[in-house]
């Protein structure tokens, strides 16, 4: 009898282990599965660049040699990473178009004077394209000012307008005059303000900028937040003018789905700083 029962209890054990053992395979299957699995969607990369100077001792977090970029885009090219347009991506979600097996999207803030010194011949040779998030009020100052210095100024409305003329380079908004950290931060809402009074401000600024676009020939479907300062209501206000595209600073890949037109609003963007090599900025964001 006592025989009998070991028997049974070791029987007992080898199907209990058995059992736990395919249970938690089961259990540990799935997460694998999910972590593996491609992610329905293409991921986009953007890469967000601000003044560009040849002088390596003036590099930083928003200055950048056009050496780096070259690297940046010798890195990219390598690695079969293809940069897209605004105007592609939109197609992509709107309209079913295809779009290259890795796209990335190269966007440069403020329009610094300097992008046009130097961006045009790197894009050529590499034909690929970049988006200008210009400023309103800079573009306003510099044509008044007529001081054309690569070191600080930003570009005129008139090199605006022959920046877009070239097929490598798109324009997009950065307000017209938001883009301050006072009284309010960039273009967010204040804690004086009702949501009434922010939406006044802001839609007037994003108006404004529109128009002055628009006497350039300028149409724009993006929009940069200054400072990455996002409101609650900003994407809906912008959308519903006509904005297809935001872009925040929020340092992650997005993930675009055809048909789905929110995943073009409030992207993310890793800011390139100008004291990181090329390798360390690319293992930032593909790692």
């Amino acid at each position: 009898m006592l025989i009998l029962k070991n028997k049974y209890h070791r029987l007992l054990l080898a199907l209990s282990c058995a059992a736990g053992l395919l249970l938690a395979g089961l259990l540990l299957a799935e997460p694998v599965r999910e972590a593996f699995a491609p992610a329905a969607g293409t991921p986009l990369p953007v890469i967000m660049y601000h003044s560009v100077l040849r002088d390596p001792a003036r590099t930083g977090a928003y200055v950048v040699t056009p050496d780096s970029i070259r690297q940046d885009m010798e890195w990219l090219r390598e690695n079969g990473y293809a940069a897209v347009s605004i105007e592609a991506l939109t197609a992509y979600i709107f309209e079913g178009a295809e779009l290259p097996e890795r796209p990335v999207l190269l966007t440069f803030d403020d329009g610094y004077l300097n992008n046009m010194t130097y961006l045009p011949e790197l894009m050529a040779e590499y034909d690929m394209c970049a988006v200008i998030f210009a400023v309103g009020e800079y573009a306003e100052r510099y044509t008044e000012l007529d001081d054309p210095n690569p070191n600080y100024a930003y570009m005129t409305w008139t090199d605006l307008e022959e920046l877009a003329a070239d097929p490598h380079f798109e324009i997009g908004s950065h307000t017209y005059g938001l883009h301050s950290l006072k009284p309010r931060r960039g273009s967010g809402r204040m804690r004086s303000e009702t949501r009434g009074q922010w939406e006044s401000v802001f839609r007037e600024d994003v108006g404004r900028m529109r128009e002055a676009l628009g006497e350039l020939g300028i149409t724009t479907p993006a929009f940069a937040y200054p400072f990455g300062i996002v409101s609650e209501g900003a994407d809906e206000l912008l959308a519903a003018m006509g904005y297809k595209c935001t872009f925040t600073c929020a340092e992650e890949i997005n993930l675009l789905a055809p048909g789905d037109a929110g995943s073009l609003l409030g992207m993310g963007r890793f800011n390139r700083d100008g004291g990181m090599s090329t390798e360390e900025f690319m293992a930032k964001i593909f790692r």
